[in-house]
């Protein structure tokens, strides 16, 4: 019965944490790295074994890139462009 709850719950707690990553939100950020854990949990669970990898590497990419967000917050990064590319800064 958990197996089935968590498997409608997952996907739709990763679409709201992507939806808030996008738009810069703090909430998405943790979400999605907690959604990871509740995955590993998942195939644990259900014994998929290879459902692991997912959680072993989209986990540490959502803590990344929450710490990169937090330090352009901060002000100590510069903002970049959607390449990735530093804006120019204006003079």
């Amino acid at each position: 019965m958990i197996s089935q709850i968590l498997a409608i719950l997952i996907p739709l707690t990763i679409a709201l944490s992507v939806e808030l990553t996008g738009n810069n939100n703090k909430l998405g950020f943790m979400l999605g790295f907690l959604v990871q854990v509740l995955n590993g949990f998942y195939a644990i669970l259900t014994q998929h074994w290879g459902w692991l990898l997912g959680p072993a590497i989209v986990g540490p990419i959502f803590y990344r890139n929450y710490r990169k967000w937090k330090k352009r917050q901060s002000g100590r990064q510069p903002a970049q462009d959607d390449l990735g590319l530093q804006r120019p800064v204006a003079r």
